[in-house]
């Protein structure tokens, strides 16, 4: 890992978001980022508007990205025929549901379009992303989202954290932090917090012009919108 990866790490686990920013910013070097699709005409046409859709987190297939639940309990069990334990216990259960409550509240105001740095080759990519390959991959520069003023950040992949949420950045630093199970994806993100938009499925920005756009190869095999993504781009590029 590059020095600067440990010190943006550091910088995403302590919540100082602002200064994870500007270390990205000051070594985004040449990298360039891909991007799979599922193939839809949609998003074609999201991708060819130069528009990125953000996605609600509380409607990712991990149930738990995002989400920042926290045992408020004092104890695992009770004795039921104490009364002061008996209390104490519906007391920590009513606890439990509101932070369970704040901490739902908190996702599904978390909107986030992801990117991986991994490479065109990664298989695991093709096969869960863009529709066992029969989506696209879209490639785009890092240095040119920057330069857009488009915050994009790498995920951190860490067992050792604790959330707090009285930490100003919390709802940004909670989307950009993930299990290790996840590492191979080598994700970076753009997270955007809008409490606004809460019951929305998703979100659209300004982005930017692709690089790239790669076809899988079971495209002639897609039938959910009856079209030829080879011969749409084709025709969109000529």
């Amino acid at each position: 890992m590059a020095d600067w990866r440990a010190e943006y790490e550091k910088a995403v686990l302590c919540g100082d978001i602002g200064n994870a920013k500007r270390i990205v910013a000051e070594n985004s070097g040449n990298i360039y980022l891909l991007k799979f699709f599922r193939g839809t005409m949609r998003q074609l046409n999201t991708v060819m508007s130069e528009k990125f859709w953000l996605s609600n987190a509380k409607f990712f297939n991990d149930p738990y990205d995002s989400l920042s639940l926290a045992n408020v309990r004092s104890k695992l069990i009770y004795d039921r025929y104490d009364p002061a334990e008996r209390k104490l216990a519906v007391e920590e259960y009513e606890n439990q549901v509101k932070s369970n409550a704040v901490a739902y509240d908190i996702q599904s105001s978390i909107f986030v379009t992801c990117f991986s740095e991994t490479s065109l080759e990664n298989l695991h990519m093709w096969s869960y992303y863009a529709d066992e390959h029969k989506g696209f991959c879209v490639e785009y520069s890092l240095p040119k989202m920057i330069e857009r003023g488009i915050h994009i950040l790498p995920v951190v992949y860490t067992e050792e954290w604790e959330a707090d949420r009285s930490i100003p950045d919390f709802k940004t630093q909670v989307a950009l932090i993930k299990s290790k199970a996840w590492a191979h994806e080598k994700e970076w993100r753009i997270v955007c917090v809008d409490p606004i938009h809460s019951q929305e499925r998703g979100i659209a920005i300004d982005g930017i012009t692709p690089t790239n756009i790669y076809v899988g190869c079971r495209d002639q095999l897609h039938i959910n919108d009856n079209w030829d993504l080879y011969s749409e781009l084709k025709k969109t590029f000529s």
